[in-house]
C-alpha cells in the first residue's frame, strides 16, 4: 500500500468519524442524523477495510498469492484492451442509469414518497455497479 493510498484511506476514516459523531450529537432531526451516521459508517468502513486486506495479504504464508494478484492487477491496468472494455462498460452502465433515474424521478413525483428516496438511491448505486460489471464481462468475452 503506497503512501498516497494510505492517506486516502485515512481521509475516509476521518470523514467517517466526523459524520458519525455529527449524526449522534450534532443533528437534532432524526432522519438527517440517521443519514449522517450511516454515511459516516460507510466512509469509515471504506477506509478501514483496505488496511485489513493489506495485512491479510502481507503475511508470509500469503505473500506469493499477493504478488501474483498485484502483478495481474498491474497488467490489467496497463492493457489497452481492458481499458477500452472498462470505458465501454462505464458508458453502457451510465446510459442505463440515466434512463432508470428518469423513470424513478417520474414515479417518485407520482407517489409522493418520503423515506423511500434514500433506499431507492442506495439500490440504484448497487444496480449501477452490477450493470457495469456485467457489461465488462460480456464485452470481455465478446472481443
Amino acid at each position: 500500500m503506497t503512501k498516497k493510498e494510505r492517506n486516502r484511506h485515512f481521509i475516509n476514516i476521518s470523514i467517517g468519524c466526523v459524520l458519525f459523531i455529527l449524526g449522534i450529537t450534532g443533528i437534532s432531526d432524526e432522519y438527517y442524523a440517521l443519514m449522517a451516521c450511516v454515511g459516516g459508517a460507510t466512509f469509515f468502513a471504506n477506509g478501514v477495510l483496505p488496511f485489513f486486506s493489506n495485512f491479510y495479504y502481507r503475511s508470509p504464508k500469503r505473500r506469493k498469492k499477493y504478488e501474483e494478484r498485484h502483478h495481474k492487477r498491474k497488467i490489467n491496468y496497463i492493457d489497452e484492451r481492458k481499458k477500452f472494455l472498462r470505458d465501454k462498460a462505464a458508458h453502457v452502465s451510465y446510459m442505463f442509469m440515466w434512463m432508470i433515474l428518469l423513470l424513478l424521478a417520474f414515479i417518485l413525483t407520482l407517489l409522493k414518497v418520503e423515506w423511500w428516496v434514500a433506499a431507492m438511491l442506495a439500490g440504484l448505486s448497487v444496480l449501477q455497479y452490477l450493470i457495469a460489471s456485467v457489461a465488462f464481462f460480456y464485452l470481455e468475452r465478446k472481443m
